[in-house]
C-alpha cells in the first residue's frame, strides 16, 4: 500500500485492503465477509467487499455492496462514484 493509497478508517482492515490491490481476491472477499459477519454496518468493508466484487466481474453483486456502503455514508463521493462505475459496467 503506498502513501498515497485510500486508507479505510477500520485499521484491522488493511491486510484485506491490501490483499485486494495485490491481486488476492478470493483472500480479500473471504475477510471483507468475515468483518461484515462481525458488523453488518461497517462501510469499510462494504467498500472493500464491493472493490473485489467489481475485480471479478461480479457487476451486480459488486453494485449491491457499493450501495450498502453509500447507503451508510450518503455524503463520500467515493461511494457514489462507485455505485456510477458499477452502473457504467452493467450498462446501466
Amino acid at each position: 500500500m503506498s502513501e498515497h493509497d485510500w486508507k479505510p478508517s477500520d485499521r484491522s482492515l488493511l491486510p484485506a485492503f491490501e490483499q485486494w490491490r495485490q491481486g488476492e481476491h478470493t483472500q480479500a472477499l473471504s475477510a471483507f465477509q468475515v468483518a461484515l459477519e462481525r458488523d453488518n454496518n461497517n462501510v469499510d468493508a462494504w467498500r472493500g467487499l464491493g472493490s473485489v466484487l467489481w475485480c471479478l466481474k461480479l457487476f451486480s453483486e459488486c453494485l449491491g455492496a457499493f450501495q450498502e456502503a453509500l447507503n451508510r455514508e450518503s455524503e463520500s463521493p467515493m461511494h457514489w462514484s462507485n455505485v456510477g462505475l458499477a452502473l457504467r459496467d452493467l450498462k446501466r
